[in-house]
């Protein structure tokens, strides 16, 4: 396995553990003027006035964006795999809106890491553990891809945003080589929005 792993851009829908299809994305707002580009593949959280904003390490998780959608400058209604920063609206406009797949129990997604670990046989004892994810290259505004990405110098067997769920290798993947950066990991949200993660009794 010495080919160089292809990185994705962010994360991405896998699958459903519980064998349902795939969950259909959700429209959610951004606030007017958010100052950070959206792109697909980041992970997002909500925020006290309705929207969504970036999850950064260490944050809640609501979910992964999958599109953009928002009015321009010149008020012209564009779909789009990036959202720049700073769109601003009114409240007679229509607002920009990304479609998010929600990280519910039991939904999957694929990430790639930023490092490389030592050994397949090491990287199989990562299997359960949690990651932080960490944002190590800009959103690519060409592909409209993400820039994040598993922090997998943070893996612990303590609370972290994401679990590593599972690593296709080998006979089951053998394009994907843990021992270079940009090897990719099946992940399941560990603090989310949603019943049974992070939660407060007086709401975001």
């Amino acid at each position: 396995m010495a080919r160089a792993n292809i990185p994705f851009g962010g994360f991405e829908y896998w699958d459903n553990v519980y064998g349902l299809s795939t969950p259909k994305p959700r429209r959610c707002q951004v606030a007017t003027t958010y100052g950070t580009a959206i792109f697909c593949g980041d992970p997002v959280k909500k925020v006290s006035d309705g929207s969504v904003a970036i999850s950064a390490a260490g944050d809640p998780v609501y979910g992964i964006v999958t599109g953009v959608h928002y009015l321009t400058t010149a008020g012209v209604y564009v779909d789009k795999n990036y959202v720049p920063a700073s769109i601003a609206y009114t409240a007679d406009r229509t607002r920009t809106i990304v479609d998010v797949i929600v990280a519910y129990p039991g939904i999957r997604f694929r990430a790639c890491s930023n490092a490389s670990i030592a050994s397949v046989a090491t990287a199989r004892t990562y299997v359960d553990e949690n990651v932080d994810h960490v944002a190590t290259a800009a959103g690519n505004t060409g592909t409209g891809r993400s820039g994040y990405e598993l922090a997998m110098s943070t893996h612990n067997t303590t609370t972290s945003q994401w679990r590593l769920s599972e690593l296709l290798c080998g006979d089951d993947d053998p394009t994907n080589d843990p021992t270079q950066t940009q090897h990719y990991w099946i992940v399941e949200a560990n603090e989310t929005h949603n019943l049974p993660g992070a939660f407060s009794a007086t709401g975001i």
